[in-house]
C-alpha cells in the first residue's frame, strides 16, 4: 500500500508539474496555432489524470487530507523558465522532450514499484499511451515542416 501511495504522489506531483508548465508556455505564445491546440489539448489530458489520482489517493489516504493539500500546493508552486521560447520549432522540441521523459518515468515506475491495483496500472498504461499519442502527434506536425 505504501507503494501505491508514493507512486500516487509522485505522479501527481510529476503531472501538476508539467501542467503548470504548459500553462506558463501557452500565456507567452502570442498566436492560436497548431502548437497552442496541441498544449491546450495536453492540459486538458493531464487535467483529467490528476483527477483521476487525487481519488485514488484520497481514497487511500482518507485520514490524511491535509497531507494531499500540501502536495499539491507544492506541486503547483512551480517556476519553470520559459523566457527563451520563441520559435515554434523551440516549443515543439519542449513538448516531445518532455513527453519522452515523462514516458521513461513511466518505464522506471513499473519496473520499481510494486502495484498491484489494477485501477493504478490502468491509469499508468492510459498515461503512457497519452505521452506516446503526443510524441506522436508532434512528430507528424514537424515532419510537415
Amino acid at each position: 500500500m505504501n507503494d501505491e501511495i508514493d507512486l500516487l504522489k509522485y505522479l501527481l506531483n510529476n503531472l501538476k508539474m508539467q501542467q503548470t508548465l504548459l500553462y506558463k508556455i501557452m500565456k507567452k505564445k502570442e498566436v492560436k496555432d497548431e502548437i497552442y491546440n496541441i498544449m491546450h489539448y495536453e492540459i486538458n489530458g493531464y487535467r483529467r489524470f490528476i483527477i483521476s489520482l487525487k481519488r485514488m489517493l484520497q481514497n487511500r489516504l482518507r485520514k490524511y487530507d491535509k497531507e494531499l493539500n500540501v502536495l499539491l500546493g507544492v506541486a503547483s508552486s512551480i517556476n519553470a523558465n520559459t523566457n527563451r521560447i520563441d520559435k515554434n520549432s523551440d516549443y515543439y522540441l519542449l513538448l516531445k522532450e518532455s513527453s519522452k521523459v515523462n514516458l521513461m518515468d513511466i518505464e522506471r515506475i513499473k519496473k520499481e514499484y510494486n502495484i498491484k491495483s489494477k485501477t493504478i496500472i490502468k491509469l499508468i498504461d492510459r498515461l503512457e499511451e497519452f505521452e506516446k499519442e503526443n510524441i506522436n502527434k508532434i512528430n507528424t506536425i514537424m515532419s510537415k515542416q
